[in-house]
């Protein structure tokens, strides 16, 4: 995947763009040479209805021109509405499809620089309505640190499994649960493991969004904090864990959320992380529209998962839309739906 910054506002793109126009505007208004005087029928015409045709002429010429430059400005106005900030490196695979639906849309665009975290090196977007799509840890810093508006759609606390859980209950995949802190559970997995009706495995899972260790089945009898690869990713012997029976899961998707809406989806295998798009006409485009309906949304756009067990379909997880991986889905769909909100959002 080619790693080449595109235009951003930096690089002075959307500026060029208005000025061009405005030098064709100015030639536009640019007087023509004058052309010897010829008569015609308004030589005849009595000194006050030469006046009034004359200001009409006037008045055409004046609201041509008006509209003309209303037609640039608005084009320099829809690119600069809504800036995309896109972390590259984290989505290689699909950053291209995602960089060519934010030119598409004719938004600004700009690719994250780490320099940002820096106090005072990040582009001052006062304003405008800024949407930013890349990793988890930055889509949290950018949520809670940065003032750009929305910026971030990665409010880590009401995607909490915590937080959830009890809105989604008859949807889950995991209809019996337990949320305690990792120290807890390995402290006895045996009792947590029997509690639950399991008997010798468990899934295993962070609480958090931000996936301090990834979800994993692990065998009771080997339960450890090294086992959730404790000390390498995370060090919180507190961390709080969601322990589940082990279920198997023959399909997923993954959904785009906005304003209530399924705008895109995409069926995947995480494994080898391939896809292909879904569309509205499945069963389980029309499982997620009935979940998006039916349970309180943590943030206006986000991410839902959902599978199929056992010949049913179930909520996998839900997931911060600016730190997601969106797979096969509709990348023009979205970046028009999202950059629709972060207007509203904006104002």
């Amino acid at each position: 995947m080619a790693n080449n910054r595109v235009w951003s506002i930096q690089d002075g793109g959307t500026t060029c763009l208005v000025q061009r126009d405005c030098h064709n505007l100015a030639r536009m208004d640019a007087p023509s040479p004058q052309m010897a005087p010829r008569k015609s029928s308004i030589a005849v015409l009595s000194p006050r209805l030469r006046g009034k045709l004359e200001s009409r002429q006037w008045l055409r010429k004046r609201l041509m021109a008006g509209f003309e430059r209303f037609r640039a400005g608005s084009i320099g106005f829809r690119m600069s509405r809504v800036t995309w900030i896109l972390e590259a490196e984290v989505f290689p695979r699909s950053h291209s499809a995602m960089r060519e639906a934010v030119i598409a849309a004719e938004c600004e665009l700009l690719m994250w620089s780490d320099d940002w975290l820096a106090q005072g090196k990040r582009p001052d977007l006062e304003g405008k309505a800024v949407v930013f799509h890349g990793s988890l840890g930055n889509a949290s810093v950018i949520r809670s640190g940065f003032p750009w508006k929305p910026g971030a759609f990665c409010d880590t606390a009401r995607f909490r499994c915590s937080s959830w859980y009890p809105q989604a209950k008859s949807f889950l995949l995991h209809q019996r649960y337990q949320i305690l802190p990792v120290n807890e559970l390995v402290a006895d997995p045996l009792a947590t493991a029997a509690s639950l009706g399991a008997a010798d495995s468990v899934f295993v899972r962070p609480d958090s969004p931000l996936k301090p260790f990834s979800g994993r089945v692990v065998r009771v009898d080997s339960l450890s904090l090294r086992a959730l690869d404790f000390g390498f990713y995370f060090d919180n012997e507190t961390l709080p864990v969601v322990v589940a029976p082990v279920r198997a899961v023959s399909r997923e998707w993954r959904y785009v959320i906005v304003n209530g809406a399924v705008i895109a989806g995409s069926a995947y295998e995480a494994a080898s992380r391939t896809a292909v798009s879904d569309t509205p006409h499945r069963e389980s485009w029309q499982f997620a529209e009935r979940v998006a309906q039916s349970i309180p949304a943590p943030e206006p756009a986000y991410v839902l998962d959902i599978c199929e067990s056992d010949g049913r379909m179930h909520v996998l997880e839900l997931n911060p839309f600016s730190g997601a991986d969106l797979y096969a889905c509709d990348r023009p769909a979205i970046v028009n739906a999202v950059s629709r909100l972060a207007r509203e959002i904006v104002g």
